[in-house]
């Protein structure tokens, strides 16, 4: 009986240190996670609802309804050649949005106005904008295209 005991102390042994060694690494990962969070908003100035854009003046849940309704932080860039669209580069921080005018007639976000948040850390078409949120998004998805609440 005497080693039935010992192995169950050791077993019991084993289990208590598995369960501390999980509670550690849950208690670590959670710390780290805390802290690159603290870091990310106080080295970008960004939280992680990125909705309304602490980097620009635009609330992207209820973003403007024109280029018109920029304010003069904004510089238009748009290339005379293109058609329908216009370009604008933010001031402060040299982020860039375009907005694209709707045709009444043509197919999907062609027919609607909408705009662009152009994503600065972009290394491909597949995370070139951002959606209203601040979330890479790819060219031609649906959350790259930013309707306004206008109509």
């Amino acid at each position: 009986m005497s080693n039935s005991i010992a192995i169950d102390n050791v077993s019991d042994i084993r289990l208590n240190t598995v369960v501390k060694s999980k509670n550690f690494l849950f208690i670590f990962f959670m710390i780290a996670t805390i802290a690159i969070g603290v870091t990310i908003y106080y080295a970008t100035g960004k939280t992680t609802d990125k909705s309304i854009d602490t980097t620009t003046d635009i609330d992207w849940s209820n973003p403007p309804c024109s280029p018109d309704d920029l304010s003069k932080d904004w510089k238009e860039t748009t290339n005379p050649n293109m058609v329908n669209r216009r370009e604008f580069v933010y001031k402060n921080t040299e982020n860039k949005i375009s907005f694209e005018k709707g045709n009444i007639g043509k197919e999907g976000f062609k027919e609607i106005d909408h705009w662009h948040r152009y994503n600065p850390n972009s290394t491909n078409k597949q995370n070139i904008y951002l959606d209203r949120n601040g979330n890479p998004v790819g060219k031609g998805s649906r959350p790259s295209h930013i309707e306004s609440n206008c109509k």
